[in-house]
Order: C-alpha cells, then sequence, then structure tokens
C-alpha cells in the first residue's frame, strides 16, 4: 500500500503476523506436498520431469489406491484410502516409540469442526431438560501430557514453534511498559500494553482504541502488522496487542527488533 502510492518508508516489506498465516509471515510452503496433490489432480504431470521425481512416484502410488485411479472417485470406505490409514498408522507407531496403531482406528474428514460435530451429534440426544449436556476440554500444555501419558502416548512437539513462542515471550517482557504471558499452545501471543496517558487521551480524540493506534503507527513506522487486542475479543481495560509466532525464526528477531525499536521511541514520544 505505502510503496504503490510512492510513500518512503524505512522498511522494505511490510511483514503481517497479525494473524494465523504462516506464509504470511514468511514462512515456507511444503512444496512437495504440493506437487503430489498438483500431480494427483491432473494425472498428466506424472510425465513431466520439471517436477520431482519423488512427487511424480509418490502421485502415482496415491492415484493406484483410488478407485478408478482418480481423485475424484468413491473411496471403498468411508473413513479414508486403506493404503493412506496404513501410512498414517506407521507414522503414529513410529513417533510413539513403537505403539502399536491400529489403521481401522484412524478416521479421515474433511476438518476438525466437522469431525467435532460427527461426534456431539453421536453423544447428544433429548430436548430442552432432557438434553444431553457435553463438557469439552480446552486442550493446552497444562491438559494435553497427562491426557497422552494416560494414554500410553509420547507428546511430540514441534521445536520452531515452541522456541518461537518462548523466545518472543522473554524478549517482550523485558520491554519497558509490556507484559506478557507464555503461550498457552496456540500460535499467537497477547502482550499486555501498560501505555502513556497522553496516547491514550490522543487516540480517544481520535475515536479509535489505543491498542488499534498502537498497531497502526508500528505498521506506518517499521512495517509490522500486530492484531489489536480490542479487535480479537479483549474486553478488559487494559491493552493488548496480538502476535503470530509461527513464523522463520530469522524472521521473528527481526519483527521483535523492529517493534523494540518502535516501542522505545514511543515511550520517549510521550514520556
Amino acid at each position: 500500500m505505502f510503496f504503490s502510492q510512492g510513500v518512503t518508508k524505512p522498511f522494505q516489506q511490510v511483514t503481517d503476523v497479525s494473524s494465523g498465516d504462516p506464509h504470511r509471515a514468511g514462512m515456507a510452503p511444503m512444496s512437495f506436498v504440493r506437487q503430489v496433490l498438483a500431480v494427483c489432480l491432473y494425472p498428466e504431470l506424472i510425465t513431466e520431469k520439471c517436477l520431482p521425481l519423488d512427487a511424480r512416484q509418490r502421485a502415482q502410488k496415491l492415484l493406484g489406491a483410488c478407485s478408478g485411479g482418480s481423485v475424484g472417485s468413491y473411496s471403498l470406505t468411508s473413513c479414508g484410502i486403506p493404503c493412506i490409514k496404513k501410512s498414517v498408522a506407521e507414522f503414529i507407531m513410529r513417533r510413539d516409540g513403537g505403539v502399536s496403531s491400529n489403521p481401522e482406528d484412524i478416521i479421515f474428514s474433511s476438518g476438525s469442526q466437522k469431525t467435532v460435530m460427527m461426534v456431539l451429534h453421536l453423544l447428544a440426544s433429548g430436548d430442552g431438560k432432557t438434553q444431553t449436556g457435553v463438557l469439552t476440554l480446552r486442550p493446552c500444555p497444562h491438559t494435553l501430557p497427562p491426557l497422552l501419558d494416560e494414554a500410553g502416548e509420547i507428546l511430540h512437539s514441534q521445536t520452531t514453534l515452541s522456541q518461537n513462542a518462548q523466545r518472543a515471550c522473554e524478549f517482550l517482557n523485558d520491554l519497558p511498559g509490556v507484559n506478557c504471558q507464555p503461550g498457552m499452545g496456540g500460535v499467537f501471543l497477547y502482550p499486555c500494553l501498560h501505555l502513556p496517558p497522553q496516547m491514550i487521551e490522543e487516540a480517544k480524540m481520535l475515536g479509535v482504541e489505543a491498542d488499534v493506534l498502537y498497531c497502526q503507527r508500528l505498521l506506518e513506522e517499521e512495517g509490522v502488522c500486530l492484531g489489536a487486542g480490542c479487535e480479537n475479543g479483549h474486553e478488559d481495560p487494559n491493552y493488548h496487542i496480538r502476535l503470530c509466532v509461527l513464523a522463520p525464526p530469522a524472521t521473528l528477531e527481526e519483527i521483535l527488533a523492529r517493534l523494540c525499536s518502535f516501542h522505545l521511541r514511543l515511550l520517549d514520544t510521550f514520556p
């Protein structure tokens, strides 16, 4: 937006870490998966040498397991293609240190939301006062490890996400006027901002929340796009920002450096 209007800025590009989209934050896409999907959807690409051989071979294997040799065919079972279920079961067994995994216990769906809805429909019955009440857990690091221990499973964590969350949390807590709680199993951090009274008054005069003004200035001065807490369900009297930590470590370091530079400048402006 800035560059198309010919405005000179001290940064070369805008980095968006306001949403949970890792690609917008600079995370490289999984090219192998995309290549395999491309061949599966357009089988004539199997002979195209511009695509890696292993991707074409994987696609050929998957197409061979599909009825009619096409991903548009109906599956023989409603729970997924048998060879893929077997492959997933083998991965789970390797991940869990040899604990057996049965392919028949694996069910594929079009998304976790639809699966949860299906399970709730199976559990819930009745109407009015006799309707079944379902209390679901809210998964987070405090509940997940005990549940896995009970099931005899092994926790498989994503190192990059965990390290990014810890690094960002420690960095933010070192900034004056910023308080950040550790991440609770998601891809976002919600630092609390203790903003100068003069900035809060200026935001009121402009007709916006102070955290919105903070994010607007950060975007204009440093090219970093964060989410304002008031736009993400934070209704308490404190001000927050939302930061997605699902970004390459080098990108995250640059974001934190820009944020630090802006924040310290802001405090100097409003002593």
